[in-house]
């Protein structure tokens, strides 16, 4: 595990499960209450990689399994000297997901996990201090989704049984605290429920006191 002085969350589930509206209600905690932060999102398709990936999601191609998980994970690994600059630093860190989606999404089975995790062992990244899995069923994540996008949605976020699998990843990646800490907050309340779990988890494992 490389040094780290800062705290490092991240915000993990299925599509749909609200990640990106959470990160930004966090976002406007963190100003509020003064504290110096480094907000990422992965994948981050302003990227070279981000744009392979994103292209992929919608085309009826796509790469051998391996191959998507080292542009996933190279994808990750391209910021690692950022977040280690602001950790360095004391600031918070947070993620609307990171390496631990890749985890659940390309280590559908123990052969593809565990060379997932030797490939980390080779490359290390920081690791979160804690990754908080918004849980929410397939249903809802569809239902969601579709109405979001108005049915455009890529190869994963329509293939109910894809997700149904990826869902019960997490769920076994959380339960054994799969590369770090997990802790699960109930996606399906209201989006303020959510988020007052999520600041829970951060004020009682992490030790911040944030309002």
């Amino acid at each position: 595990m490389l040094k780290q002085k800062g705290k490092f969350i991240v915000l993990e589930g299925i599509d749909g499960c609200g990640g990106e509206t959470q990160s930004k209600k966090l976002l406007e905690m963190f100003k509020k209450n003064g504290i110096d932060f480094l907000r990422i999102r992965h994948p981050n398709y302003s990227t070279s990689l981000g744009k392979i990936i994103s292209k992929k999601l919608y085309s009826n191609d796509d790469f051998p399994e391996d191959m998507q998980s080292l542009l996933y994970f190279t994808e990750i690994y391209q910021e690692r000297n950022l977040i280690a600059k602001a950790l360095e630093e004391g600031k918070i860190v947070f993620a609307d997901r990171y390496f631990t989606a890749t985890l659940a999404y390309q280590g559908m089975n123990k052969k593809s996990l565990s060379k997932l995790i030797e490939l980390e062992k080779l490359f290390p990244i920081q690791k979160p201090d804690v990754s908080i899995l918004i849980k929410i069923s397939t249903k809802v994540s569809f239902e969601r989704k579709s109405k979001e996008k108005k049915g455009n949605l890529d190869k994963f976020e329509k293939n109910l049984d894809f997700l149904k699998n990826v869902s019960k990843n997490y769920d076994k990646l959380a339960k054994e605290n799969v590369f770090c800490k997990w802790e699960i907050a109930d996606g399906e309340r209201s989006k303020e429920e959510v988020f007052e779990q999520i600041v829970n988890i951060i004020n009682n494992k992490l030790k911040i006191s944030i309002k």
